[in-house]
C-alpha cells in the first residue's frame, strides 16, 4: 500500500510542479472539468457532449480562451455550469438520468456501415455487457465470494465521470 501511494505521487509530482509554474498556484493534474461540465450542460446541449462549445472546436471559443487565459476561461465555464444548474435543475436531472442510461446502453451516435443501421445492435451489445456485469455482481453477492464489494464499487463509481 505505502509502495503505491509512494509510485503515485513520484508520478504526478512532475504534472502538479508544472502546474504551479505556469499557474501559480496548485491545479491538480487538470484544470478542465468546469469545461466539460459546461459542455455536456447548456442552453445548446441535449445532454450530450456538444462539440460547439469547446474552444478545440469553436474559434470564437479558442479565442476567447486565449483572451481570458485558462485559469480564468475555467472559473467562467464554472460558472455557466452552475447557473445552468440552479436556473433549470430539472433540465440537468433528464440530462444526468439520459447520460447514466447511455453509459450502459450506448450513446446514440451514428451506426450506419454500409447502408444498414447497425444501431439497435450497438444498443443491445452495450446492454448485454452491462446486464451481464450486473449478473455477475448478484452472483457474487449470493455466493458470497470474496472481493464482491470491490466490484460493486467499480459498477457503481465507474460511470460517474461520464453522467456528470
Amino acid at each position: 500500500m505505502c509502495l503505491s501511494v509512494l509510485i503515485v505521487v513520484a508520478v504526478i509530482s512532475p504534472w502538479l510542479a508544472r502546474n504551479y509554474s505556469i499557474f501559480g498556484k496548485f491545479v491538480f493534474i487538470r484544470d478542465n472539468l468546469p469545461l466539460e461540465l459546461y459542455v455536456a450542460n447548456n442552453q445548446n446541449s441535449d445532454g450530450l457532449w456538444t462539440r460547439t462549445e469547446h474552444p478545440g472546436n469553436n474559434p470564437e471559443a479558442m479565442h476567447h480562451f486565449q483572451e481570458l487565459g485558462e485559469l480564468r476561461f475555467m472559473q467562467e465555464k464554472q460558472q455557466q455550469f452552475r447557473e445552468f444548474v440552479r436556473e433549470q435543475p430539472g433540465r440537468f436531472l433528464k440530462f444526468t438520468l439520459k447520460r447514466a442510461l447511455y453509459f450502459w446502453i450506448g450513446t446514440p451516435q451514428n451506426a450506419n456501415i454500409g447502408g444498414h443501421n447497425l444501431l439497435p445492435a450497438r444498443h443491445l451489445s452495450f446492454f448485454l455487457a452491462s446486464a451481464l456485469a450486473f449478473a455477475g455482481l448478484w452472483l457474487s453477492l449470493r455466493n458470497r465470494k470474496c472481493g464482491t464489494i470491490l466490484f460493486a464499487c467499480l459498477l457503481i463509481v465507474y460511470p460517474f465521470p461520464t453522467i456528470w
